[in-house]
Formats: structure tokens, C-alpha cells, sequence
């Protein structure tokens, strides 16, 4: 386990771990639109806003080792070339225990 979000990378370690995210989805605006025979189509574009508790650890789990998070993601959806789904998330989190701080983080994926 490497990453939470709103803590630098590693701020957590072990060969176990234990997460548990809870997230709200919010569709802002349907687009369903392209242009002319432009590569691209716009799909929608919904927010979200999310809560994560995590820890890594190695022996027993420890409760006060968990560390929380809570932060915002606007998603834009479209389709490129014709065919591949891709999505562009920008987020931002706050990491709220010792080692935590605000975190601005982008995100693309594409699945085909």
C-alpha cells in the first residue's frame, strides 16, 4: 500500500493493510456532444466528494495508526479517436492525521 490520498507517497507502509473509502457522485452536466469529425466527443462531467481511512502495517493492526482523508474530484468523460473511453480527473484531498496536508493530484485513465 503506497498512496492516500492527502498524505505524500509511503507515508504508510507495511506488507498488510487495511482501507475503507466512502465516496458521493454528483452528475453535473450531460454533454453527449461532438464536433463535426473532430477525434474527440464529450460525455458528461459529474464531481465527487469523498472520506478515506487507511493504514499499512506489518505484525497486528493498530487502531491509532489509521489516518483519514477527505477531499473533492471534478470528472470530465469523452471518447477519443472514436473508440477509446478516457477519463481526466483533477482532485484534491486533505489528509488529516500527523503527515497530512492538502494535495492537488490529476488523474487520466483510459480503457479500451
Amino acid at each position: 500500500f503506497a498512496f492516500l490520498r492527502g498524505y505524500p507517497v509511503n507515508a504508510v507502509s507495511g506488507d498488510s493493510y487495511l482501507v475503507a473509502s466512502g465516496e458521493y457522485r454528483l452528475p453535473v452536466v450531460w454533454i453527449e456532444r461532438g464536433y463535426d469529425t473532430l477525434f474527440v466527443y464529450l460525455r458528461r462531467v459529474w464531481a465527487t466528494a469523498f472520506v478515506d481511512a487507511g493504514t499499512a502495517f506489518q505484525g497486528p493492526f493498530q487502531i491509532q495508526n489509521v489516518k483519514m482523508d477527505a477531499g473533492v474530484e471534478p470528472h470530465l468523460e469523452f471518447e477519443l479517436f472514436y473508440y477509446l473511453d478516457t477519463q481526466i480527473q483533477v482532485g484534491y484531498a486533505r489528509g488529516f492525521q500527523a503527515g497530512g496536508g492538502n494535495q492537488l493530484y490529476f488523474v487520466t485513465a483510459v480503457s479500451f
